[in-house]
């Protein structure tokens, strides 16, 4: 019998590091169980909703109302995730909230209003416990192997996403609609459980940091923005994402038409390109973590992955047939892990750990609204120019942003 010990040495040293730290592999563990989880009421509840209602409008609220918090509440939510001194007391609440609030759907889910605020408190605490967990993961892995990490949770991530459908599909339809919030519930639970065994003791006063500078929420908010604004690479960043997302949006909002008046693929094929791109997703965090320590310039490996993802879209656009269309999006898969692995590992290293938790949600409540902008006008650009212009244009866009980082984050 193969000894772990023994399988672990056909890695770098690097990885065996990671893999021997036993806070990383419990939130590793934690979190992918969680994640997979949540399409546990993703896909049931989007169904209760459809069966119920009969309405389309009905279902794509439920879209709408996970991004207001994204868009409208990130600046308050960093702040508090900020203030926060005992981050990791606070991941395993927030989990326990969580567990807890996605459990009354098997009270509500039949109550369109209330499932909709359930769902709106959900997302909120779940960007609290994101924001938290940006500002604790550089200091449970460390600075030498934080691109291992992410690219190890890149990997996660994308891997829920193809097995996370499939046993929510499969569950919800031999258990029923109700128990599987339930389920997500529990693995919930499972995650708080592995934010408690983390064992931050000896570093605690390393780890957090009191903001005794500021006042108010204002103030406090004005120190977030003044550093983005302030720190050029931050700047460059968000410039990136929000011309990027500008275009993915319109993309994304566009996946169906293209799928099914384009490819002639169906709801069959219209899935088979989201498992594409997350197969891509994983061969490229897979292959990202076996190189990582060779990896110096992270600024321009993100810019080179944004280019990728552009020429990739518009070869997309082009495309006729869906199983060329597949194989392109598992290769602008492997260069979308370059491009977010890349990006998170520089903000993580780029924003100091009692402002992380607000930049990064700002960041995200910034390139979530080009996006939506982006979503809104698709159809009616779509309808004038047709659904491959807005592809190209969208990739064409990504082209232009990663030119932006080549010439100016070097050095990253």
């Amino acid at each position: 019998m193969i000894k772990l010990k023994n399988l672990l040495k056909i890695f770098p040293e690097t990885h065996r590091n990671l893999v021997r730290n036993p806070q990383f592999v419990r939130i590793f563990i934690g979190l992918f169980i969680s994640r997979t989880g949540n399409w546990f009421t993703t896909i049931a509840i989007t169904y209760a909703i459809y069966e119920i209602t009969h309405s389309a409008l009905s279902v794509s609220i439920i879209w709408v109302v996970t991004l207001i918090p994204q868009i409208i509440f990130s600046p308050v939510l960093g702040i508090i995730s900020d203030k926060i001194q005992d981050k990791i007391k606070f991941l395993v609440l927030f989990d326990i909230i969580r567990g807890l609030i996605v459990g009354l759907l098997f009270i509500f889910y039949r109550n369109t209003f209330i499932v909709y605020l359930i769902i709106l408190a959900n997302v909120s605490f779940g960007l609290l416990s994101y924001a938290s967990y940006q500002s604790v993961f550089p200091k449970i892995v460390g600075k030498d192997n934080l691109f291992i990490a992410n690219s190890y949770q890149n990997f996660s991530d994308n891997f829920s996403m193809i097995i996370g459908p499939l046993l929510a599909g499969i569950f919800t339809s031999k258990i029923g609609i109700k128990w599987a919030f339930i389920i997500d519930s529990f693995t919930f639970f499972i995650s708080a459980l592995s934010w408690f065994l983390v064992n931050f003791t000896s570093n605690i006063d390393q780890v957090y940091t009191i903001i005794k500078e500021e006042v108010n929420f204002f103030d406090s908010l004005r120190v977030g923005i003044k550093f983005l604004l302030g720190d050029k690479v931050l700047k460059i960043i968000l410039t990136m994402g929000i011309l990027s997302m500008f275009g993915f949006g319109a993309y994304s909002a566009l996946m169906v038409v293209f799928a099914k008046d384009i490819l002639n693929a169906g709801v069959a094929g219209y899935g088979l390109i989201y498992v594409g791109d997350n197969i891509g997703s994983i061969i490229g965090a897979i292959g990202l973590s076996l190189i990582a320590h060779k990896i110096l310039n992270k600024g321009k490996f993100m810019s080179i992955g944004l280019g990728a993802i552009g020429i990739t879209t518009i070869l997309f656009a082009l495309s006729n047939s869906l199983k060329i269309a597949l194989l392109i999006l598992i290769i602008e898969g492997i260069f979308v892990s370059l491009f977010q692995i890349s990006e998170e590992t520089i903000l993580q290293l780029r924003i100091p750990e009692n402002l992380r938790g607000r930049v990064f949600l700002v960041i995200g409540g910034l390139t979530n609204l080009s996006s939506v902008i982006s979503m809104a006008l698709a159809g009616i650009i779509s309808d004038l120019i047709g659904v491959r212009s807005v592809f190209i244009i969208s990739g064409i866009i990504a082209i232009f942003s990663s030119l932006i980082g080549l010439f100016r984050l070097k050095g990253i």
